[in-house]
């Protein structure tokens, strides 16, 4: 299902650094198998050793054999696989650390510097801005640029000057294989209709789209959608990119664990099902993304949600079938 990528020859002592979340130390794998048998242990302690010694009875005894394999090879299986492919250095130390303080400095500053009431309360702004057509529209442009520093510009120094490793290796590189892409079309196929629905709801409503005048015009509603886009590139980037692939080294899977609590975190301001519902979508975008080693396709479906929920939202407030009537305005 996924693309299997061999993992990168071993380095100095990797043999005595790689760890896993059993505890054991395993010799490097040549190539990644997903085998049960020949993977080291898992984030779930799911081993061989885990499963005999399994009480009876519970929901996971009643699942169907087939089922069970099936959320095994999705879940379970990805994770000890990342394990085996990313793990080649000791227990977290001073280079994690750098990684998890740049997290936090690039988080703080996007919340105090870099929301949209920010620079419209700057001394001459709102003036400037009153000036332009759709005045309101800049101060959220102003938002999805300022990422480009948090997100992206301080990440990309640590990578370059703490971890002294090459930007492409985060997540840039490397081409999404046929069958993650399938799997990128299923999240769609399924989290979209899920959208449509909530887009009935007053909350939902009131939430989409940020920019709330998006449909003033069409060359707005387009300026908007693709500066909301491109920060989704930089949000990728920044959690599935630079956080995940540094700590994996360290971690392994755990590291797709870390990097979804500030995900979840960022959902806060959205309605409680979308909160709860990028709990699962960090797990499973984190996931394909150590396992393809690309974020691209997390672009993808962040954009494609992202771009649904404000056309359904506008279209249920009545606004997009105003725009469209009159000609883009």
């Amino acid at each position: 299902m996924y693309e299997i990528v061999a993992p990168r020859q071993p380095r100095e002592s990797r043999a005595k650094a790689a760890r896993t979340f059993s505890g054991t130390a395993p010799a490097p794998p040549s190539g990644i198998v997903n085998d049960s048998k020949t993977l080291p242990g898992t984030l779930l302690g799911v081993g061989a050793e885990s499963r005999s010694a399994s009480p009876d009875g519970g929901i996971w005894r009643r699942t169907p054999p087939g089922m069970k394999a099936l959320l095994a090879k999705l879940t379970v299986e990805q994770w000890r696989a990342i394990d085996a492919q990313y793990i080649d250095r000791s227990l977290p130390g001073g280079r994690a650390a750098v990684v998890l303080l740049t997290v936090a400095l690039s988080l703080a500053l996007q919340r105090y510097f870099g929301k949209p009431g920010f620079i419209a309360g700057v001394d001459g702004a709102r003036e400037l801005f009153a000036s332009w057509p759709q005045p309101g529209l800049y101060p959220h442009l102003y938002w999805a640029l300022f990422k480009l520093l948090s997100y992206f510009v301080l990440p990309a120094l640590c990578i370059k000057l703490v971890l002294r490793e090459n930007i492409g290796d985060y997540g840039l590189g490397k081409k999404t294989s046929r069958g993650a892409w399938l799997l990128y079309f299923g999240m769609l196929a399924l989290v979209i209709p899920m959208a449509y629905g909530a887009s009935f709801t007053d909350g939902f409503v009131r939430t989409y789209p940020k920019y709330r005048e998006a449909a003033d015009s069409l060359w707005g509603l387009l300026a908007w959608e693709l500066a909301y886009g491109s920060q989704f590139f930089l949000l990728e980037f920044f959690l599935r990119g630079f956080m995940i692939f540094a700590l994996a080294r360290h971690v392994g899977a755990l590291s797709i664990f870390i990097m979804v609590v500030p995900y979840a975190m960022m959902h806060y301001s959205k309605p409680p099902a979308e909160c709860f519902g990028s709990i699962l979508a960090g797990i499973a975008l984190g996931t394909i993304a150590l396992r393809t080693r690309s974020i691209y396709g997390g672009v993808f479906v962040h954009c494609g949600v992202a771009w649904s929920m404000d056309l359904f939202s506008l279209w249920q407030q009545g606004k997009l079938q105003r725009l469209l009537e009159a000609g883009g305005g």
